[in-house]
């Protein structure tokens, strides 16, 4: 084997990335060039080689390194192919040209590189879970191995709260690991078809404060106080023609106390009646209060959910009628997600029963999300007749097109020779004899001398022709009247 290595830039301080590139010869039909370089001409695919990140091996704190590299997914993704060709350099197939008496020496050296990358694997792993704990919160925040509670996010939380690692400044510190994502119980059936318990609801992992949650209670509640403040005023206007009661006479002290007194000790007070709106309306208000707050549960508090299937050829739809489609969710059993352009306006002439397929949201300049849709989702009987209509009504498309082009096209046409036609017509009718008889023959020589030095005085001076006659105007119709000779006159355009 032929081992290298390739690291960062030895400008940075860090080395983001070190991989280590190996390669063996498993060919050994070779041909040779010129002898003057004596260097074999192998074949492609001669060679099998791999490649394999050993930046935890070579770095001296990986934890450090961590800001300076690219996404670790997409980075396990993209080098998937280099590390599977790496443990494939130490095996030996049929395929390969070795001679039997070197295969049982070959063998034992590639047992022995595959225990090597074992015990490299192993001593990679061992180096980064025992890293130092970090004794500040400035090296905790963003740590790949380390996690505190203050650093968290709004949907993230710790489970299971052990083990712990350590302490910063009385604060916990476990491993990255325990750090769990939270959804609400509506984004956990829609987006990962789970749902929560019915015995973890009251008891969710964290609450968090919706804005918008809040706005739509303010608004059901100032709709419900001007509902029922309508309904008194009418009530009010109803009995006494128009006017609000009027107190009759005045009232004593007593009076006055004795009124209080009913309020604060009757059937409305605490909450245990409809008196005054201390009661059922208080608790009312409790509620849109609650609104506000959001529900977040982890995936410990859920179990699977299956959508219900369709029945009598009638999709499942949610509260807003539409199909959940995130991510790579499939539809609910017995239907299918058809996505063709307007094909939902053929479900809707055929009168098939549909959904919209909410495939996820985007997400705009100032924190503004709105759903994304993508097709429509029909019964798996439907999809066959939804299909050639849709493809029927494409080329219905197609060809109303094409007619509407042609006919643009023509009338463009029509235009141009009209436009034509009347030119021709204008110089034929103006175009008369040096005697001035509107229907003589017209002298082609002189008109037309004349005609080339008119255009030729245009052309040099780059303005109108300009003639001795002043008496000429502008006439309403935007033209001016040009003197060619002695008596003929023509209208231009």
């Amino acid at each position: 084997a032929a081992p290298g290595v390739v690291a960062g830039s030895r400008d940075s301080p860090v080395m983001p990335y070190v991989f280590g590139f190996r390669s063996r010869l498993v060919a050994s039909s070779a041909e040779f060039g010129s002898s003057a370089d004596c260097r074999p001409l192998l074949e492609s695919g001669t060679y099998r080689w791999g490649a394999k990140d050993l930046t935890r091996k070579y770095a001296e704190t990986f934890s450090r390194v961590g800001p300076h590299r690219v996404d670790e997914s997409w980075l396990r993704s993209t080098t998937s192919m280099m590390a599977k060709n790496d443990r494939a350099v130490d095996e030996f197939r049929a395929s390969d040209d070795v001679q039997s008496s070197d295969r049982r020496r070959l063998l034992e050296v590639s047992a022995l590189a595959r225990g090597a990358c074992r015990s490299e694997d192993v001593h990679m792993d061992a180096k980064c879970l025992t890293e130092r704990v970090p004794s500040s919160f400035a090296e905790l925040r963003g740590h790949p191995l380390w996690a505190v509670e203050r650093f968290l996010t709004k949907t993230q939380c710790i489970h299971p709260r052990f083990p712990v690692k350590g302490f910063v400044q009385g604060e916990c510190v476990f491993p990255r690991s325990c750090v769990r994502e939270l959804r609400s119980a509506e984004r956990w059936k829609a987006e990962c078809r789970r749902i929560v318990l019915v015995s973890e609801l009251q008891k969710p992992a964290k609450r968090t404060h919706s804005r918008i949650q809040a706005a739509r209670a303010r608004a059901r509640r100032a709709a419900r106080a001007q509902s029922r403040h309508s309904s008194t005023a009418g009530y009010l206007r109803g009995k006494n023609g128009g006017h609000p009661p009027r107190r009759k006479g005045s009232r004593s002290v007593e009076e006055v106390a004795a009124a209080m007194s009913e309020r604060e000790n009757g059937p409305g007070a605490n909450g245990n009646g409809n008196g005054n709106g201390n009661g059922v309306n208080g608790e009312e208000e409790e509620d849109e209060e609650e609104e506000g707050e959001v529900f977040l549960y982890g995936e410990w508090q859920t179990e699977p959910w299956d959508p219900p299937a369709a029945k009598d050829g009638v999709v499942p739809k949610n509260d807003r009628g539409n199909v959940d489609l995130h991510g790579a969710a499939l539809p609910p059993p017995g239907t299918v997600h058809v996505n063709l352009r307007g094909i939902a306006r053929v479900a809707r002439a055929l009168g098939i029963d549909y959904a919209t397929a909410l495939v996820g949201f985007e997400f705009h300049r100032g924190g503004k999300t709105t759903p994304k849709f993508e097709g429509v989702v029909v019964c798996e009987e439907f999809e066959g007749r939804l299909r050639e209509a849709h493809a029927e009504e494409e080329a219905r498309l197609v060809a109303a097109k094409a007619e509407r082009e042609r006919r643009e096209a023509k009338a463009r046409w029509r235009v141009l020779f009209s436009a034509m036609w009347t030119r021709l017509s204008l110089r034929e009718e103006f175009a008369m004899d040096a005697g001035g008889d509107g229907g003589g023959e017209p002298d082609s020589d002189e008109t037309r001398g004349r005609d080339e030095t008119v255009d030729r005085e245009r052309r040099g001076c780059g303005k109108r022709a300009r003639f001795a006659d002043e008496e000429d105007v502008e006439n309403d119709g935007g033209t001016k009247r040009v003197r060619l000779g002695a008596t003929a006159e023509v209208e231009e355009l």
